[in-house]
């Protein structure tokens, strides 16, 4: 389906550290 289904709380943070954000500024849920 091309959606992720899990993502890990370290790799969360490091994204967010390298763009300077939050993870509300990356992730979006949407219902299926």
């Amino acid at each position: 389906t091309g959606k992720a289904v899990a993502i890990r709380f370290s790799t969360l943070e490091a994204i967010c550290k390298a763009l300077d954000c939050q993870p509300g500024d990356i992730l979006e849920y949407e219902y299926d």
